[in-house]
């Protein structure tokens, strides 16, 4: 992961972001949520901050795969 084009976000929304990391470059955040309080695990999205949109990368029991899994899609991009 490149630190220069990655960098933790620290004004969370809401109650369910857990982690945002934002890439100003490309105007892009990663975001782990926490849906657990209806029974939907932690999901990772991608959101395009230009075009406001989101895909949802992913949905995992736990915060620690979540964020496993989200800081290897922070290296892939």
């Amino acid at each position: 992961m490149a630190s220069d084009e990655w960098r933790r976000r620290r004004d969370l929304e809401g109650g369910k972001q857990v982690l945002v990391w934002v890439r100003e470059s490309r105007d892009e955040e990663l975001v782990v949520e926490d849906h657990t309080y209806h029974g939907g695990g932690y999901r990772i999205y991608r959101h395009d901050l230009a075009a406001d949109s989101r895909e949802r990368i992913g949905t995992y029991a736990g915060p620690e795969e979540a964020t496993d899994r989200a800081i290897a899609e922070l290296a892939r991009r």
